[in-house]
């Protein structure tokens, strides 16, 4: 069962308005330069983490343009059965790596989007953070995201747990920039950072899979 049928890569209108872009659109970034890929706690039962997906995807941007090449469209949820897919695009390493990283889990895509005015994103506990993460080891204001022009840089705002990259506890003033497949540690939540492009042409690749 694909990605989107079995409901482990939320949520799925983003998802299909993600598939609607071709690779060169998604360029121009109207996901956001990155996409953080969100998981409950692994200790989480399937309550709990329904109750956490819920309240995470409470609060995901999902006013995502729509594509605006003629032709670009590839098809939603209710076509998969009658519609398939052209198989342009071979899965690289990379994308067997994520294929098999969002197959063990329920995921959330997080675009990475700002607001108007806005230059950061913060992360934490507080029901008015840009991005919630309702778990007791994430402190209310955890961390921040800059999106910038180079890309996305990653700040830890003095948290109790703190805040990992791939392993390594952020100190001080340093905000390192984001890359793709970056492991990332919020207290007990996870979450890793994707390419749009990557994650479109993995999607794409599980759902030819189950043809």
């Amino acid at each position: 069962m694909g990605l989107l049928a079995s409901g482990r890569l939320l949520p799925t209108d983003l998802v299909e308005r993600l598939l609607q872009y071709a690779p060169k659109e998604l360029e121009d970034r109207p996901l956001g330069p990155l996409v953080l890929l969100v998981r409950a706690p692994e200790s989480y039962d399937s309550d709990e983490r329904d109750s956490f997906m819920a309240h995470l995807l409470s609060r995901v941007r999902k006013d995502v343009p729509p594509p605006s090449a003629v032709g670009s469209r590839w098809m939603t949820t209710s076509e998969i059965p009658t519609v398939r897919a052209p198989s342009q695009e071979a899965p690289d390493e990379d994308q067997v790596e994520l294929l098999a990283e969002l197959g063990n889990e329920v995921h959330c895509l997080v675009p990475l989007l700002l607001s108007p005015g806005k230059q950061q994103l913060r992360l934490g506990r507080s029901p008015g953070s840009d991005i919630y993460l309702p778990d007791p080891s994430v402190s209310g204001e955890h961390a921040e995201l800059t999106v910038e022009d180079g890309g996305v840089r990653i700040f830890d705002r003095q948290s109790k747990n703190g805040t990992y990259l791939n392993g390594q506890r952020l100190e001080g003033v340093h905000a390192p920039w984001l890359q793709p497949m970056d492991r990332l540690s919020f207290g007990r939540v996870r979450a890793f950072a994707c390419e749009p492009r990557t994650l479109r042409a993995v999607v794409r690749q599980d759902l030819r899979a189950m043809f």
